[in-house]
């Protein structure tokens, strides 16, 4: 018969056991695969589930949501869901479609909730009336029970198992035809950039919304790990504009811009670091317009609900009274971001006109169309 003391030792042994006897995730993608050499298409998603894991192991949702603050799992989601974003298909990859749907909804609801703390702590700091405090601790409470739920119910052991399954099963192509596939996608996407028409008098549909678009070029760079390689000779980059930004030093040291290599990846795809310079400028430039936008917008979608204004014009009118703003300048941010995008089209931008009398074309290329011509030279 165990004594207690044996029993103790007995379950702190197996509980040893059971956690050095885990499996990572490229230990997994292998028993699935069924393979120890796992394709390199696969092998990129990797590193990325794995950041996700070490989140999703603590198991008490409290603990994995503080640790996905603090560890920004969500940068590590984010690459999963880029990486998904490139394979999925309605019709020729529905499973993918299936986990890039699985993923953008975790990375949502985990945005949802952050948004909420910034909103609720910057109404805090701007003295905002009291029934304003209470809706956004109300609706961060509600944000941070939907991820607790989503995380308990899609999120569970079995739930990442089965994400990691169906991407080790499916059938990845060879290096060669999957670089080629990457190629064309990533070609397509710029196609897209370059011919969307964006409206940046809408702060969301417009501003929020290019400055997601183009984040998925950085995006992609980091998630492909070394399929994309970018030189710093500015001989190769054809537009002068962007390569001044390679004397930016505080910018070429950002943990954004500093991207991954591989010696796995044999044939990559070489890019000038300028064009991703020049991308990252004005993701974390529009990233400021949008966050100070995103603070009078929500305060003004309180006040309405709440019956303190009776239009947006009289919230905002309403907000910008508040201590706060008179310290902070004001950003329009329809004229900001619309410089920001004539800098990356190469489109000269006059001061003294209104935005409708600004030109619409130019003879310079635009940078997605530069990184379109050195993407189709592979």
């Amino acid at each position: 018969m165990l004594t207690r003391d044996m029993t103790i030792f007995l379950l702190f042994f197996l509980s040893m056991v059971s956690f050095s006897s885990e499996k990572n995730c490229t230990e997994l993608m292998q028993e699935y695969n069924g393979k120890l050499e796992i394709p390199r298409p696969l092998e990129r998603f990797a590193a990325p589930s794995q950041a996700l894991y070490d989140a999703l192991k603590l198991q008490d949702p409290k603990e994995i949501i503080e640790y996905m603050l603090a560890k920004d799992t969500r940068g590590w989601i984010f690459r999963l869901e880029g990486l998904l974003k490139l394979y999925k298909s309605k019709k020729k990859r529905p499973h993918l479609l299936d986990l890039y749907n699985k993923i953008k909804s975790l990375e949502d609801s985990i945005g949802a909730y952050d948004a909420f703390l910034d909103w609720g702590d910057f109404a805090k700091k701007a003295q905002a009336p009291a029934p304003v405090i209470d809706y956004f601790n109300l609706h961060t409470e509600k944000s941070y029970e939907n991820l607790v739920t989503k995380i308990n119910q899609e999120w569970n052991q079995e739930g990442f198992h089965s994400f990691i399954e169906t991407l080790s099963k499916h059938e990845w192509k060879s290096y060669k035809k999957d670089k080629a596939f990457i190629r064309k996608k990533l070609i397509k996407e710029l196609e897209d950039l370059e011919l969307t028409q964006y409206e940046f008098n809408q702060l969301e549909e417009g501003v929020h919304e290019f400055r997601r678009d183009i984040r998925w070029i950085p995006i992609y760079a980091h998630a492909l790990q070394g399929l994309i390689h970018f030189t710093d000779d500015a001989g190769k980059s054809s537009a002068k504009a962007f390569n001044q930004l390679l004397e930016n030093q505080k910018l070429r040291n950002s943990p954004y811009v500093i991207y991954e290599e591989s010696p796995k990846e044999t044939s990559p795809m070489t890019l000038s670091l300028p064009y991703y310079l020049a991308l990252s400028y004005v993701i974390g430039a529009i990233g400021k317009i949008k966050d100070n936008g995103q603070y009078v917008e929500s305060l003004a979608h309180a006040y309405l609900e709440l019956g303190l204004s009776s239009s947006f014009q009289e919230a905002e009118e309403q907000i910008h009274s508040l201590p706060i703003f008179q310290e902070m300048p004001f950003i329009n941010w329809e004229v900001e971001t619309t410089k920001l995008y004539h800098y990356l089209k190469q489109i000269p931008y006059d001061d003294s006109l209104p935005i409708e009398q600004q030109q619409h074309s130019s003879e310079e290329k635009s940078l997605f169309k530069l990184l379109m011509e050195e993407l189709k030279e592979y």
